[in-house]
């Protein structure tokens, strides 16, 4: 696993200013910045907390702020078909709580890396791809649940994929848990003030892995 340098404390600066450019829309209080800015705190409907474990329309169309439109046709299923949304329930709770994937320990770990369930239901559906696929689950576990695409794998990741959830869990625990209390100390700096609840530490983790390839 290759980390950005500005994962690095002595880049703390810089790993903050890029956050509060990303996230400049929240700080000033318009649609300013970039989209994504607001994907963190997206809740039109007012039922984010009240429905851990059912997607939502909220949840759909937040993927559209992250550049991962789901197809018209997913949405329907995802939103009418009873007999999918019961498969899909189950699968997040079968999840953790959401809490930080840096409290879990090693056997919860290996569970999680196990459960690819509701990624296989996801990906059923027809024109859900990893990345839709995992953004559709941080969405709705952004503590414990990192999100994949292109640019992060190649950037992080490597060439696979396989036991990323060990493999980051092994980075943001080691030397004492050194990488998950810098992203929390990040979290802090570069939160915008009007933001009840700060983005995850994922999500510093990949802006800073999509900033570092330029994107």
């Amino acid at each position: 696993m290759t980390l950005t340098r500005r994962l690095d404390a002595a880049e703390t600066d810089d790993a903050v200013y890029l956050l509060q450019r990303y996230y400049a829309g929240l700080i000033v209080g318009d649609c300013t910045g970039f989209e994504g800015g607001h994907w963190d705190t997206f809740d039109p409907s007012g039922t984010r907390a009240s429905s851990p474990d059912e997607f939502t329309a909220d949840d759909l169309l937040s993927a559209s702020l992250l550049s991962a439109d789901i197809p018209p046709r997913a949405v329907v299923r995802i939103l009418r078909d009873s007999d999918l949304r019961s498969k899909l329930t189950t699968g997040l709770r079968h999840l953790n709580d959401d809490r930080d994937l840096a409290s879990l320990t090693h056997d919860e770990i290996r569970r999680l890396e196990q459960t690819s369930a509701l990624s296989g239901v996801l990906r059923k559906i027809g024109g859900l791809g990893p990345t839709r696929t995992s953004k559709l689950i941080a969405r709705k576990r952004p503590r414990l649940i990192p999100i994949y695409d292109s640019v992060v794998g190649g950037a992080v990741y490597g060439s696979t994929t396989r036991e990323y959830w060990t493999r980051l869990h092994g980075a943001l625990t080691a030397d004492d848990h050194a990488l998950h209390r810098h992203l929390v100390s990040l979290r802090k700096q570069g939160r915008p003030p009007a933001v009840g609840q700060p983005p995850s530490g994922f999500r510093r983790h990949r802006l800073a892995g999509r900033k570092r390839q330029g994107r």
